[in-house]
């Protein structure tokens, strides 16, 4: 009888010490999510309120005013220290669809913000917008549906893990 108490005491503590094991795996990888989750959505977010900067220095940009155009650079080189951010978040597997969303569109984001900026360079150097004022309308209207698409897989990753 003591011998058949043992064995079920080893086991019952084997399965807790198991059971324990299991749970502090699987909440390292809740935790590890839920920063996914938390950094996708704030660098998603400083994208957005960025972007209005962006929008509202784009308009009154004169490549005559120096600190205009400084103001915008600045800007444009927040914004892509944000999409290099986004580019290295490490999801788990669970969110690697997503992820592959949000660097696809990060990374055209980021293309569209490096020309924007060369136009800008050039267009301060120079003394002359022509050729910003031509490019912009088409690299602002790709920019926008990627910035876009990123709110979207933002806004889906939210989604998915509040319904976890």
């Amino acid at each position: 009888m003591k011998n058949k108490t043992l064995r079920y005491t080893l086991t019952v503590l084997l399965s807790v010490v198991l059971l324990f094991t299991l749970s502090g795996c699987n909440l390292g990888e809740m935790k590890q999510n839920d920063g996914y989750v938390a950094s996708v959505k704030e660098l998603v977010n400083q994208c957005i309120n960025y972007n209005r900067t962006l929008k509202k220095q784009e308009e009154v940009f004169n490549c005559h005013d120096v600190e205009k155009t400084k103001q915008l650079v600045s800007t444009m080189d927040t914004l892509g220290d944000v999409y290099q951010q986004l580019l290295q978040l490490q999801p788990t597997n669970e969110f690697a669809e997503y992820h592959s969303q949000i660097t696809e569109r990060a990374t055209m984001a980021l293309s569209c913000i490096s020309r924007l900026k060369t136009l800008v360079n050039y267009s301060a150097e120079h003394g002359n917008d022509k050729l910003y004022q031509n490019d912009k309308g088409e690299i602002l209207d790709e920019y926008t549906a990627d910035c876009e698409m990123l709110r979207w897989v933002s806004s889906e990753i939210q989604t998915y893990w509040r319904n976890a």
